[in-house]
């Protein structure tokens, strides 16, 4: 067996080919959650981008789309509900 601690080339090797993976799965995921996003309709796509994406709280999304945050959080649940249902069609 070979450590990659004796040997820095094969560790940036390694390392640079796995950080090339996860950057590819990373580009394909953020393609494939945006291909379903496009699918929801606006009040929705815009709820959950605000929410996972931007990381908004629910009194910040109020203030942003001007709905209460009671509205919000029905908003995004059915935003989510649309999202999973997209994400099962399209993985079948």
């Amino acid at each position: 067996t070979v450590s990659l601690e004796d040997n820095p080339v094969l560790e940036q090797e390694f390392t640079t080919e796995t950080n090339q993976h996860d950057l590819v799965l990373k580009k394909e995921g953020k393609a494939f959650v945006e291909e379903i996003l496009e699918r929801i309709p606006t009040k929705y796509r815009e709820v959950l981008i605000l929410r996972f994406m931007e990381e908004k709280s629910y009194d910040e999304i109020s203030e942003i789309i001007g709905k209460p945050v009671n509205t919000v959080g029905t908003l995004l649940a059915r935003g989510k509900r649309r999202f999973a249902k997209l994400v099962q069609k399209r993985i079948k």
